[in-house]
């Protein structure tokens, strides 16, 4: 019996080891996630106020080959117009386009670098710009939509002219400044800020504005200008230009630095591929023949040729048109022996039975500068010449050995200009001249 006692015990102090309750654990303390502050808004920007400055005066006035062209004042009251549009290089050469002349000249340091002349370029492009060895001019045209050339600026010679149907092949955005009381964004830098213009009742409060489109203004400045205004021009920098001048031809005409450069210039563009132009299903003419009636006629150089051939590449064949009888501006010439006469009338080409319409009209016009070239007329002059007045019959003679060799020395100092510098005729009964 006491074994069995305590063997009983025995077994009830183990049944209550085994239900036992087993302490309650004491709780881990749960880490607590960290609590990142929300990104603070960055600081509203403040727009920075800049001074412009003059870069370059010229006159109009006295005319000479190192200055700038106007127009001369038409019937209609058509006032004089000096140039059209200016581009800056990131060398701060000035370029400007002077439409009287039908060349871009070029400024380095104040002074007078070189001219480039341009003779295939319509007279009233705009929206010049300069990236590298390259200029880009842009020209609107009444007949059939708008140009865009692609200049070598070292020799002047066209790379490429295209229609903008087929898009813009300029390297970025750039138009010419509206007056206009609302923003008028005129073009973009490398870093793809925007530029624009707010005319403020044409005074002295009218803004340019470099901006950010997800941040706002950054820079400012009051045009410096009132009333004057040409162009402005936004480098791929960011440095911004305005061209002014006086009105009416008269006066000078102005290059001011508006904005400074904002960053360092991002990469050029790529060059322009050397491509050769067809026209009529015909390569550029070996030979190239214009001729006007009363001048004469002459073999347009290399550069004409291309020039030519690259506006006529962009003509569209027309069969709703009447063919016009006249004699042919020009005549294309193959070494194979092959030819094909043009008959040109504005932007309308008639050839091998065909018209055609294109934007370009200044045919006549390249070739009347070819013809009037100073060094051809020297050329000519030297041959013999002789000095007629309409207005007082009986006094024409041929001029002198002496004579000659003064105007000679005369024409080698002598420059192009086009038609809309020289004096206008009016009609009957006024004078043939103004």
């Amino acid at each position: 019996m006491r074994r069995i006692g305590l063997v009983l015990a025995a077994a009830l102090v183990a049944c209550e080891a085994a239900v036992a309750p087993s302490p309650t654990p004491i709780p881990s303390p749960i880490p607590t996630a960290s609590v990142t502050p929300p990104f603070a808004s960055p600081p509203p920007i403040v727009a920075r106020e800049e001074t412009p400055r003059l870069l370059l005066s010229i006159p109009y006035a006295p005319p000479t080959f190192d200055g700038l062209g106007v127009t001369a004042t038409r019937i209609g009251g058509v006032t004089p117009r000096g140039p059209r549009s200016l581009a800056v290089d990131e060398n701060d050469r000035i370029y400007i386009w002077d439409r009287a002349r039908l060349r871009v000249v070029v400024y380095t340091g104040g002074k007078f670098e070189r001219a480039i002349s341009l003779p295939y370029v319509e007279q009233e492009a705009d929206a010049l710009l300069v990236d590298r060895d390259r200029l880009y001019l842009r020209a609107g045209s009444y007949l059939s939509g708008t140009i865009e050339y692609v200049i070598d600026a070292a020799t002047g010679a066209l790379l490429r002219a295209t229609s903008t149907d087929a898009g813009s092949i300029y390297p970025r955005r750039r138009t010419t400044p509206q007056p206009s009381p609302t923003h008028d964004t005129f073009g973009t830098d490398a870093a793809k800020l925007d530029y624009r213009y707010t005319s403020v009742g044409q005074g002295p409060n009218s803004l340019y504005e470099r901006v950010d489109l997800g941040r706002g203004v950054l820079a400012y400045a009051v045009e410096p200008a009132p009333e004057k205004l040409i162009d402005a021009y936004a480098r791929a920098d960011g440095a911004l230009f305005e061209l002014a001048a006086d009105y009416g031809g008269v006066g000078s005409v102005y290059v001011y630095a508006v904005l400074a450069p904002s960053a360092a210039p991002g990469p050029s563009s790529s060059t322009v591929p050397a491509t050769a132009p067809v026209a009529f299903g015909r390569p550029v003419p070996d030979r190239l023949t214009a001729t006007l009636a009363g001048a004469g006629s002459i073999d347009l150089d290399a550069r004409s040729r291309t020039a030519v051939w690259w506006l006529a590449s962009l003509v569209k064949e027309r069969t709703d048109l009447a063919v016009a009888p006249q004699e042919p501006l020009l005549v294309a010439r193959w070494n194979d022996g092959s030819r094909i006469e043009v008959v040109v009338s504005g932007g309308l080409l008639f050839t091998d039975g065909k018209i055609y319409l294109g934007p370009a009209t200044v045919y006549e016009q390249l070739a009347a500068y070819s013809l009037a070239a100073p060094a051809r007329l020297s050329e000519l002059a030297s041959r013999g010449a002789t000095v007629r007045i309409a207005d007082l019959p009986g006094v024409q003679r041929a001029l002198t050995a002496a004579e000659i060799a003064e105007l000679r020395a005369s024409l080698s100092k002598g420059f192009s200009v086009s038609e809309g510098e020289l004096p206008f005729m009016l009609e009957f009964p006024f004078p043939m001249y103004e």
